[in-house]
């Protein structure tokens, strides 16, 4: 969610989400900031979204359909902000605050705030799951009842929406992953903060604002190693890495399930050989200067008849 920390630079992360959605659990202590680093403590969609995937791989649910879903599921055992949670419900309602705060739909946002300034012609959010050829076909082994493995490449992904119906090429996802690594659009206040404002217990990489599973710092000077993300719809997944170097590695596979657990395996393979190439020790501190020491005044005299 690269573009919700454009959107929001000029606003308060600290808003809770009481103002946009008043009746979801906890809305009034989970804040903006917890939605985007995964602190918020709203269970993850879990099995019950791949069931209902298999059962209607054409469904039209609607992002507030869904977040009412999630709203009915039981929180995590901590409270909002203590703790690490990965769930698309926070994406999903983080997408809606988006198109309410701007008055705009999120394909356009989209078009308008990154895939329109970065030149990625091939890319588009898309939860109709339509896909442009040329193609490659998605096969995924999620569903049972289904051949195996069954061809997902027409499904719709509107369960998906916000936490990840964008459908790329390797090529643009060159280019995004670019963008990511550069914090295109931010602050120097909010490009540390995405790297620095992590959830608790969430890992010792830690999780920031939409950046996923692997963000490596270094400890001297603040500044990133390496940022990835991943992501995987039924038939598909992609994994995307930018390095200090400006370095990107783009992976992109049709299918789920053990496919996802080969590209680790393909980068824990490399990582040997490709991090000492792409890996640029930092030369300047990321962090940012400390604030002047307030000048002393002389105190003013006191006379008293």
């Amino acid at each position: 969610m690269g573009r919700v920390q454009v959107l929001v630079a000029g606003g308060d992360l600290d808003d809770t989400i009481d103002r946009w959605f008043p009746s979801f659990p906890a809305a009034d202590r989970i804040t903006v900031r917890m939605l985007m680093n995964m602190s918020s403590g709203i269970a993850n969609p879990g099995q019950a979204q791949i069931d209902r995937i298999c059962a209607d791989p054409y469904s039209t649910i609607t992002p507030d359909e869904m977040i009412a879903i999630g709203a009915l599921l039981p929180r995590e055992p901590y409270a909002p902000g203590e703790g690490f949670t990965y769930s698309g419900f926070n994406t999903f309602i983080l997408g809606r605050i988006l198109e309410l705060t701007t008055g705009a739909d999120l394909t356009t946002l989209f078009d308008t705030h990154l895939f329109g300034p970065l030149g990625m012609d091939r890319s588009r959010f898309a939860p109709d799951g339509q896909l442009e050829a040329p193609l490659s076909h998605g096969y995924s082994l999620f569903c049972p009842t289904m051949p195996q493995p069954t061809d997902t490449t027409d499904w719709a992904l509107h369960e998906a929406w916000a936490a990840g119906a964008v459908v790329s090429t390797i090529d643009d996802l060159r280019t995004w992953g670019l963008a990511l690594g550069a914090g295109s659009g931010l602050s120097p206040e909010m490009l540390l903060a995405r790297i620095t404002d992590v959830a608790p217990d969430s890992g010792p990489e830690g999780y920031g604002y939409g950046l996923g599973a692997v963000v490596h710092v270094d400890d001297a000077t603040g500044c990133a190693l390496d940022i990835s993300h991943a992501g995987a719809e039924p038939g598909y997944g992609s994994n995307v890495v930018w390095y200090s170097s400006g370095s990107v590695f783009a992976l992109v596979g049709n299918g789920d399930g053990g496919t996802g657990e080969a590209m680790v395996e393909v980068l824990r393979a490399l990582a040997p050989v490709v991090t000492p190439l792409v890996i640029a020790e930092p030369t300047t501190s990321c962090r940012p200067a400390p604030a002047p020491a307030p000048t002393a005044v002389a105190a003013t005299p006191q006379f008293t008849g």
